[in-house]
């Protein structure tokens, strides 16, 4: 039900001389539900731990109970990072990554926090597979990436996918237009 559909319902429903009866308030009822499954926040910014350069920012949106983070702002939406801010770590087979905050712990606003933790894969602006990405549960709210084989410097031309997930956080009205 679209926003049009929702308001020729309410004026059917509520028309004068009408008797709110069960069924029309089950109706109404249905009809609100499917308005805040259209509630959306619009692209919100997030901000970005210091090792985020070169315009690199990350945004979310959420619309009803669906969250999509769009991390990019660099050269050709690419996301840029400086060589200040990462530290090592081993995983359990022994690779060697890199690895640092692109949003610090509690850096996702309340209602867009997920309840699970998500990882995908970090791609250079190629086809080459450099790392991964983790966007952590509603425990510590954080966007690490882990980057193997890292050379000194600076570190551009690396694309993430938008991260999509549903969220159980309460709908965050502050952000409604």
């Amino acid at each position: 039900m679209n926003i049009r559909e929702l308001k020729e319902k309410a004026t059917s429903l509520f028309a004068s001389g009408n008797k709110l009866e069960s069924q029309t308030f089950k109706d109404y009822t249905n009809a609100i539900t499917s308005l805040d499954m259209l509630k959306d926040t619009g692209w919100v910014t997030i901000n970005t731990a210091p090792v985020a350069i070169n315009g690199t920012t990350v945004r979310a949106r959420r619309i009803g109970s669906t969250v999509i983070i769009d991390c990019s702002g660099a050269l050709y939406d690419t996301i840029a990072l400086s060589d200040k801010g990462w530290w090592s770590q081993r995983d359990a087979s022994g690779q060697s990554y890199s690895t640092t905050f692109l949003v610090p712990v509690n850096g996702i606003p309340k209602g867009f926090r997920s309840s699970k933790t998500i990882m995908g894969s970090v791609y250079t602006d190629g086809p080459d597979f450099v790392g991964s990405w983790q966007l952590s549960s509603a425990a510590d709210n954080y966007i690490a990436l882990k980057i193997r084989n890292k050379k000194p410097g600076n570190l551009t031309g690396i694309r993430l996918s938008q991260i999509k997930y549903f969220t159980d956080d309460p709908f965050p009205d502050e952000y409604l237009n």
